[in-house]
């Protein structure tokens, strides 16, 4: 129950410091040179890029941010999904023009650590994968492919 009460007021301690400054730029996401000052209210987006950077691991991993479920509401069409994972209200970003900015730099982010191909018209898009198949054999003379 602690651990709770601690981590709840950790949190809105970091909530009330975002909203009297603009963060600085992180290891992935640029808070302060590319996103509106909005965004550095978004808690997701410092949450993902922390797993996803040092000291967590030992270096950037994109396709750990890209991939992570807690954006993947960014991948929908139109900004619903920022407003989804980011929230609505005061001191997040609602105009139109912001949260068009953070998908903007989202997709074009994620568009090559994702593996996707984004077309010129952005109607569709292209999956690849570098993975081969190993053969394994199991008891009983089964095999398989990881």
């Amino acid at each position: 129950m602690q651990s709770t009460t601690i981590i709840f007021l950790l949190s809105l301690l970091s909530f009330t410091v975002s909203q009297n400054s603009q963060a600085a730029d992180g290891p992935i996401v640029p808070f302060t040179s590319v996103l509106p000052a909005c965004a550095s209210n978004c808690g997701p987006l410092y949450d993902v890029q922390g797993k996803c950077a040092p000291p967590n691991i030992p270096a950037v991993d994109p396709t750990c941010f890209c991939t992570d479920t807690r954006l993947t509401p960014f991948d929908d069409a139109g900004t619903t999904g920022v407003t989804q994972v980011c929230g609505a209200g005061i001191g997040f970003c609602t105009a139109a023009s912001d949260l068009q900015a953070i998908k903007t730099w989202y997709d074009s982010y994620c568009a090559s650590n994702k593996g996707v191909t984004a077309t010129s018209s952005g109607a569709s898009s292209t999956s690849t994968s570098s993975t081969t198949s190993t053969p394994q054999t199991g008891g009983g003379g089964n095999t398989w492919y990881v």
